[in-house]
């Protein structure tokens, strides 16, 4: 009978650390908080922006006309005080003179 073929395993004196094979190692740097807010940022940067396209496009093809004038206040109607009319007593009340 012939002898099986081992792998060769290499020989290593005690305490050495054994030869490890050579393998290639991706390092991903974990994902932080920073990364994360600036991510989030950035997306609702491009949402707002989407939606300011959309309200100026939207604006752009409104026809807009002006208010007709406002009536004249009625007679009985509350109003501040001409200058140099009846102040009702305000500056007692307010400490003036």
């Amino acid at each position: 009978m012939s002898d099986p073929i081992l792998p060769m395993t290499p020989v290593t004196p005690e305490g050495a650390t054994p030869v490890q094979p050579k393998t290639i190692t991706l390092k991903i740097p974990q994902l932080n908080i920073q990364a994360v807010i600036l991510g989030l940022l950035a997306l609702v940067t491009i949402f707002q922006t989407v939606q300011l396209y959309t309200l100026k496009s939207g604006v752009a093809t409104l026809s807009i006309k002006p208010a007709a004038a406002a009536a004249s206040a009625p007679a009985g109607g509350s109003s501040a005080p001409a200058a140099g009319g009846s102040d009702n007593g305000l500056q007692g009340m307010v400490g003036g003179c």
